[in-house]
């Protein structure tokens, strides 16, 4: 395993703990999506593909 594919796990890790913290504030209306999508500097199209992913959303 490379160095480069160490880093782009660890990247992925702590998003993926980042997302799930999130959603976790976002399933108690805790956190509104726009504040999500700023904190983890994505899209709301991604967004909503991570809520359709994890099925949180119908």
């Amino acid at each position: 395993m490379t160095i480069t594919q160490i880093v782009e796990k660890l990247e992925k890790h702590y998003f993926d703990k980042k997302v799930n913290e999130n959603l976790k504030l976002y399933k108690k209306g805790k956190k509104k999506v726009s504040e999500i999508t700023k904190d983890l500097k994505i899209s709301l199209r991604k967004f909503y593909a991570i809520l359709d992913k994890k099925k949180y959303r119908t």
